[in-house]
Protein backbone atom coordinates (compact mmCIF):
# COMPACT_ATOMS: atom_id res chain seq x y z
CA UNK A 1 0.00 0.00 0.00
CA UNK A 2 1.36 3.42 -1.32
CA UNK A 3 2.28 5.36 1.60
CA UNK A 4 -1.04 8.04 2.86
CA UNK A 5 0.57 11.66 1.66
CA UNK A 6 1.14 14.19 4.48
CA UNK A 7 -0.07 17.49 2.48
CA UNK A 8 -2.75 17.08 -0.09
CA UNK A 9 -3.24 20.25 -2.32
CA UNK A 10 -7.38 20.74 -3.58
CA UNK A 11 -5.73 21.67 -6.89
CA UNK A 12 -3.41 22.07 -9.05
CA UNK A 13 -2.67 26.04 -8.43
CA UNK A 14 -2.38 28.15 -11.53
CA UNK A 15 1.21 29.93 -12.18
CA UNK A 16 1.94 32.32 -9.20
CA UNK A 17 3.35 35.75 -9.83
CA UNK A 18 6.83 35.76 -7.74
CA UNK A 19 5.00 34.03 -4.46
CA UNK A 20 6.03 34.94 -1.28
CA UNK A 21 5.71 32.33 1.78
CA UNK A 22 4.13 33.31 5.30
CA UNK A 23 4.07 30.63 8.37
CA UNK A 24 3.78 30.80 11.99
CA UNK A 25 3.01 28.06 13.95
CA UNK A 26 1.22 28.48 17.54
CA UNK A 27 2.06 25.62 20.28
CA UNK A 28 5.01 26.77 22.88
CA UNK A 29 4.80 29.78 22.10
CA UNK A 30 4.19 31.21 18.36
CA UNK A 31 0.46 32.26 18.97
CA UNK A 32 0.71 35.74 18.34
CA UNK A 33 2.57 35.34 14.93
CA UNK A 34 -0.20 32.26 14.32
CA UNK A 35 -2.60 34.76 14.96
CA UNK A 36 -1.13 37.56 12.77
CA UNK A 37 -1.20 34.89 9.62
CA UNK A 38 -4.56 34.62 10.39
CA UNK A 39 -5.49 37.77 10.72
CA UNK A 40 -3.96 38.91 7.22
CA UNK A 41 -5.74 35.35 5.42
CA UNK A 42 -9.24 36.41 6.93
CA UNK A 43 -8.32 40.09 5.93
CA UNK A 44 -6.55 39.35 2.24
CA UNK A 45 -9.72 36.95 1.67
CA UNK A 46 -7.12 34.32 1.02
CA UNK A 47 -8.59 30.92 -0.23
CA UNK A 48 -7.53 27.55 1.01
CA UNK A 49 -5.11 25.00 -1.13
CA UNK A 50 -3.82 22.73 0.90
CA UNK A 51 -4.14 20.65 4.16
CA UNK A 52 -1.31 19.06 5.51
CA UNK A 53 -3.16 15.80 7.10
CA UNK A 54 -3.66 15.89 10.87
CA UNK A 55 -4.21 12.33 11.09
CA UNK A 56 0.00 12.19 10.09
CA UNK A 57 1.15 15.60 12.51
CA UNK A 58 -0.70 15.16 15.41
CA UNK A 59 -1.58 13.36 18.64
CA UNK A 60 -4.87 13.97 19.60
CA UNK A 61 -4.21 12.86 23.26
CA UNK A 62 -1.98 16.27 23.76
CA UNK A 63 -4.14 18.55 21.36
CA UNK A 64 -7.85 17.30 21.13
CA UNK A 65 -10.32 17.98 18.89
CA UNK A 66 -12.93 20.26 19.56
CA UNK A 67 -16.77 19.69 19.57
CA UNK A 68 -19.32 22.15 18.97
CA UNK A 69 -23.24 22.50 17.82
CA UNK A 70 -24.19 23.46 14.36
CA UNK A 71 -28.30 23.79 14.26
CA UNK A 72 -28.43 21.21 16.97
CA UNK A 73 -25.80 19.05 15.14
CA UNK A 74 -22.45 17.77 16.63
CA UNK A 75 -19.44 18.86 14.66
CA UNK A 76 -15.82 17.70 15.28
CA UNK A 77 -13.36 20.10 13.92
CA UNK A 78 -10.10 18.43 14.41
CA UNK A 79 -6.46 20.46 14.50
CA UNK A 80 -5.69 21.92 11.01
CA UNK A 81 -2.51 23.15 8.84
CA UNK A 82 -3.85 24.80 6.18
CA UNK A 83 -2.61 26.95 3.22
CA UNK A 84 -4.39 29.48 2.31
CA UNK A 85 -3.46 31.51 -1.16
CA UNK A 86 -4.05 35.67 -1.42
CA UNK A 87 -3.93 36.69 -4.94
CA UNK A 88 -4.45 40.63 -4.11
CA UNK A 89 -2.71 41.60 -0.84
CA UNK A 90 0.80 42.71 -2.63
CA UNK A 91 1.69 44.52 -5.86
CA UNK A 92 2.94 42.22 -8.24
CA UNK A 93 3.46 39.40 -6.29
CA UNK A 94 1.09 36.31 -5.07
CA UNK A 95 1.53 34.98 -0.79
CA UNK A 96 1.18 31.80 0.73
CA UNK A 97 0.21 31.37 4.26
CA UNK A 98 -0.03 29.16 6.29
CA UNK A 99 -1.25 29.87 10.06
CA UNK A 100 -0.14 26.61 11.53
CA UNK A 101 0.14 24.82 14.50
CA UNK A 102 3.37 23.06 15.84
CA UNK A 103 2.90 19.23 14.43
CA UNK A 104 3.70 16.34 17.25
CA UNK A 105 5.22 14.63 14.99
CA UNK A 106 6.73 13.76 11.78
CA UNK A 107 8.24 16.90 11.78
CA UNK A 108 11.29 15.77 8.92
CA UNK A 109 7.87 14.88 6.88
CA UNK A 110 6.01 17.57 7.67
CA UNK A 111 8.44 20.17 6.20
CA UNK A 112 9.50 18.47 3.30
CA UNK A 113 5.91 18.48 2.07
CA UNK A 114 5.69 22.57 2.53
CA UNK A 115 8.82 22.98 0.75
CA UNK A 116 8.22 20.31 -1.90
CA UNK A 117 5.21 22.30 -2.22
CA UNK A 118 7.14 25.75 -2.50
CA UNK A 119 9.25 24.48 -4.93
CA UNK A 120 6.50 22.93 -7.12
CA UNK A 121 4.99 26.60 -7.57
CA UNK A 122 7.69 28.32 -7.92
CA UNK A 123 8.33 30.17 -4.51
CA UNK A 124 11.64 30.68 -3.15
CA UNK A 125 11.47 33.15 -0.68
CA UNK A 126 9.93 32.83 2.92
CA UNK A 127 9.16 34.84 6.04
CA UNK A 128 8.64 32.16 9.06
CA UNK A 129 7.15 34.34 11.47
CA UNK A 130 7.57 34.01 15.91
CA UNK A 131 6.68 35.70 18.61
CA UNK A 132 7.63 34.75 22.20
CA UNK A 133 7.69 37.17 25.15
CA UNK A 134 10.74 38.93 26.96
CA UNK A 135 11.41 41.66 29.69
CA UNK A 136 9.64 44.55 27.99
CA UNK A 137 6.81 47.35 28.78
CA UNK A 138 4.12 47.31 27.07
CA UNK A 139 4.30 50.92 26.65
CA UNK A 140 7.03 51.02 23.84
CA UNK A 141 7.07 50.05 20.44
CA UNK A 142 7.15 45.71 19.93
CA UNK A 143 10.42 45.38 18.56
CA UNK A 144 11.67 42.44 16.40
CA UNK A 145 14.55 39.88 16.11
CA UNK A 146 15.57 39.14 12.49
CA UNK A 147 17.55 36.06 11.85
CA UNK A 148 18.95 35.04 8.02
CA UNK A 149 21.85 34.27 6.06
CA UNK A 150 20.05 36.30 3.34
CA UNK A 151 21.42 40.13 4.29
CA UNK A 152 18.74 41.36 1.68
CA UNK A 153 16.00 41.26 4.33
CA UNK A 154 17.53 43.61 6.54
CA UNK A 155 16.54 45.78 3.80
CA UNK A 156 13.05 44.21 2.91
CA UNK A 157 12.11 44.48 7.08
CA UNK A 158 13.95 47.07 8.38
CA UNK A 159 15.54 45.68 11.21
CA UNK A 160 19.54 44.88 11.43
CA UNK A 161 19.66 40.63 11.02
CA UNK A 162 21.62 38.38 12.88
CA UNK A 163 23.16 34.61 11.68
CA UNK A 164 21.46 31.85 13.35
CA UNK A 165 24.37 30.87 15.80
CA UNK A 166 21.88 28.91 18.60
CA UNK A 167 22.90 25.28 19.28
CA UNK A 168 20.16 23.06 21.92
CA UNK A 169 16.52 22.14 21.40
CA UNK A 170 14.48 24.05 18.95
CA UNK A 171 10.87 24.26 17.72
CA UNK A 172 9.53 23.80 14.55
CA UNK A 173 10.09 26.95 12.77
CA UNK A 174 13.64 26.31 13.29
CA UNK A 175 13.60 23.10 11.10
CA UNK A 176 11.34 23.93 8.75
CA UNK A 177 13.83 27.35 7.88
CA UNK A 178 16.89 25.27 7.76
CA UNK A 179 14.94 22.50 5.61
CA UNK A 180 13.74 25.67 3.67
CA UNK A 181 17.18 27.45 3.35
CA UNK A 182 18.90 23.49 2.04
CA UNK A 183 15.83 23.59 -0.94
CA UNK A 184 17.42 27.04 -2.07
CA UNK A 185 14.82 28.92 -0.77
CA UNK A 186 15.51 32.16 0.68
CA UNK A 187 14.17 32.14 3.93
CA UNK A 188 14.20 34.19 7.09
CA UNK A 189 13.06 33.92 10.57
CA UNK A 190 11.16 37.43 12.14
CA UNK A 191 9.80 37.10 15.65
CA UNK A 192 8.25 39.91 17.97
CA UNK A 193 8.80 40.16 21.19
CA UNK A 194 6.42 41.56 23.81
CA UNK A 195 5.70 41.96 27.66
CA UNK A 196 5.53 38.45 29.47
CA UNK A 197 3.52 39.65 32.03
CA UNK A 198 0.57 40.72 29.94
CA UNK A 199 -2.40 38.66 30.49
CA UNK A 200 -3.36 38.13 26.21
CA UNK A 201 -2.69 35.63 24.24
CA UNK A 202 -2.49 36.33 21.55
CA UNK A 203 -1.01 39.55 22.35
CA UNK A 204 -2.83 42.22 19.77
CA UNK A 205 0.19 44.87 20.19
CA UNK A 206 2.70 41.93 18.79
CA UNK A 207 -0.13 40.81 16.08
CA UNK A 208 -0.43 44.89 15.30
CA UNK A 209 3.36 44.88 14.89
CA UNK A 210 3.55 41.60 12.67
CA UNK A 211 0.70 42.53 10.16
CA UNK A 212 2.80 46.14 9.89
CA UNK A 213 5.93 44.19 9.13
CA UNK A 214 4.62 42.11 6.50
CA UNK A 215 2.52 45.56 5.24
CA UNK A 216 6.04 47.29 4.94
CA UNK A 217 7.85 44.65 3.53
CA UNK A 218 5.71 43.30 0.98
CA UNK A 219 3.21 46.96 -0.03
CA UNK A 220 -0.07 45.53 1.38
CA UNK A 221 -2.10 47.84 3.25
CA UNK A 222 -4.56 45.91 6.19
CA UNK A 223 -6.79 47.04 7.88
CA UNK A 224 -6.07 46.80 11.62
CA UNK A 225 -9.48 48.57 13.32
CA UNK A 226 -10.56 44.96 15.36
CA UNK A 227 -6.95 44.54 16.35
CA UNK A 228 -6.87 48.28 17.86
CA UNK A 229 -9.99 47.69 19.33
CA UNK A 230 -8.64 44.36 21.24
CA UNK A 231 -5.20 46.24 21.46
CA UNK A 232 -6.99 49.23 23.79
CA UNK A 233 -9.00 46.59 25.64
CA UNK A 234 -5.87 44.48 27.28
CA UNK A 235 -3.52 47.96 27.41
CA UNK A 236 -6.55 49.68 29.63
CA UNK A 237 -6.69 46.04 31.89
CA UNK A 238 -2.76 46.54 31.87
CA UNK A 239 -3.33 49.90 33.09
CA UNK A 240 -5.56 48.88 35.77
CA UNK A 241 -3.53 46.19 37.39
CA UNK A 242 -0.48 48.41 37.64
CA UNK A 243 -2.46 51.31 39.48
CA UNK A 244 -3.79 48.43 41.90
CA UNK A 245 -0.22 46.97 42.71
CA UNK A 246 2.67 48.67 43.41
CA UNK A 247 5.07 45.71 42.45
CA UNK A 248 3.98 45.69 38.78
CA UNK A 249 4.17 49.54 38.54
CA UNK A 250 7.47 49.65 39.62
CA UNK A 251 8.41 46.52 37.52
CA UNK A 252 7.05 48.21 34.55
CA UNK A 253 8.88 51.84 35.25
CA UNK A 254 12.29 49.89 35.22
CA UNK A 255 11.66 47.97 32.13
CA UNK A 256 10.67 51.10 30.02
CA UNK A 257 13.87 52.44 31.36
CA UNK A 258 16.22 49.82 30.30
CA UNK A 259 14.35 49.85 27.27
CA UNK A 260 15.04 53.36 26.73
CA UNK A 261 18.97 52.72 27.74
CA UNK A 262 19.55 50.06 25.63
CA UNK A 263 18.29 52.25 22.47
CA UNK A 264 19.69 55.33 23.44
CA UNK A 265 17.07 57.04 23.98
CA UNK A 266 17.61 60.25 26.80
CA UNK A 267 15.55 60.29 29.89
CA UNK A 268 14.10 62.80 31.52
CA UNK A 269 15.39 64.27 34.69
CA UNK A 270 12.77 63.35 36.84
CA UNK A 271 13.37 59.58 35.56
CA UNK A 272 15.72 56.91 37.64
CA UNK A 273 19.43 57.35 36.35
CA UNK A 274 20.85 54.17 34.66
CA UNK A 275 23.06 53.27 37.13
CA UNK A 276 20.09 52.72 39.61
CA UNK A 277 18.12 50.61 37.53
CA UNK A 278 17.84 46.88 38.76
CA UNK A 279 19.83 44.15 36.12
CA UNK A 280 16.87 42.28 33.62
CA UNK A 281 17.25 39.45 35.27
CA UNK A 282 16.08 41.36 38.71
CA UNK A 283 13.03 42.59 37.27
CA UNK A 284 12.18 39.14 35.60
CA UNK A 285 12.79 37.57 39.25
CA UNK A 286 10.64 40.20 40.81
CA UNK A 287 7.36 40.05 37.88
CA UNK A 288 7.81 36.55 38.40
CA UNK A 289 7.55 36.34 42.13
CA UNK A 290 4.83 38.99 42.36
CA UNK A 291 2.99 36.96 40.15
CA UNK A 292 3.36 33.78 42.09
CA UNK A 293 2.08 35.15 44.83
CA UNK A 294 -1.19 36.29 43.20
CA UNK A 295 -1.29 32.56 41.79
CA UNK A 296 -1.41 30.97 45.55
CA UNK A 297 -2.84 34.03 46.98
CA UNK A 298 0.15 35.65 49.07
CA UNK A 299 0.08 38.70 47.90
CA UNK A 300 -2.53 41.56 47.23
CA UNK A 301 -4.47 40.89 43.92
CA UNK A 302 -4.02 43.73 41.57
CA UNK A 303 -7.84 44.01 41.63
CA UNK A 304 -8.09 44.21 44.60
CA UNK A 305 -9.28 47.81 46.07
Amino acid sequence: MPARPILRMYSNLAPLRDPVFLGAFAGRGGGSAAAAVQYLVDQWDAQPVGELDPEECFDFTVRRPVVRLDNGVRVVNWPKNQIFLSRDATSGRDVLLLPGIEPHIRWAAFCEAITDTLLGVGCHTAIILGSRTAALPHTRPVPFRLVTNEPSFSETFGTEATVPNYEGPTGITTVLAARLSKAEIQVASLTSLSPFYVQSEPNPSAVIAIVQAVDRAYGSQTKLDALRDKQREVDSATEVAAEQATELRAAITSLEQQYDQERGITPSATEVSPTELPSGSEVVADLEEFFRQLRTGEGDSPSSP
